[in-house]
């Protein structure tokens, strides 16, 4: 059975266990469960769904217990690429408020990555805008749209939609 199939196969406070195991390499599962709880209620995760299996959660669902395996690890940075990208618009911003506000509480120091500014300013107070692997500039959203440093940051703020924009052509 491959990596992904057999983690499809079991429930994730499994996986959350086993996850942990293997960062702190020792078998310990009494501070593990009160870390796992503690960082499920920051998600926003009920307990009921750490022992069903992946394919019987739903897409928000499955992103919360992908925070959840990644916070219980206490790493120093969390690096996070799109990781609200496949949701729906509801549940999208719902995880956002409850990502911010985790975030706020631990303390930790994020690196997201996303071509949202919306979802950008919200979850982080700075922005760098990168174009082919190098910053073309870094600072806050007002930064970037007042006072963008190069053409394509101008052309990156400026694309950025927003749902009331076909309204304001209609009239």
């Amino acid at each position: 059975m491959s990596a992904p199939a057999s983690a499809a196969a079991r429930p994730a406070l499994l996986e959350l266990r086993r996850a942990v195991k293997r960062h702190r390499g020792r078998a310990v599962l009494g501070p593990v469960d009160l870390s796992v709880a503690r960082v499920a209620e920051l998600a926003r995760l009920p307990a009921d769904l750490l022992g069903r299996y992946p394919a019987q959660l739903s897409g928000g669902q499955a992103q919360r217990v992908a925070l959840v395996r990644a916070l219980v690890l206490d790493p120093e940075v969390l690096l996070l690429d799109e990781p609200l990208g496949a949701l729906d618009p509801v549940t999208r911003a719902d995880l956002q408020d409850d990502l911010a506000a985790a975030f706020a509480r631990l303390g930790k120091t994020v690196v997201l990555v996303t071509h949202d500014l919306a979802e950008a300013a919200l979850l982080g107070g700075r922005i760098a805008v990168l174009r082919e692997g190098l910053v073309v500039q870094e600072g806050t959203i007002e930064d970037l749209a007042r006072r963008p440093a190069d053409p394509f940051v101008t052309r990156f703020v400026r694309a950025q939609r927003s749902p009331l924009d076909s309204l304001r052509e209609r009239t």
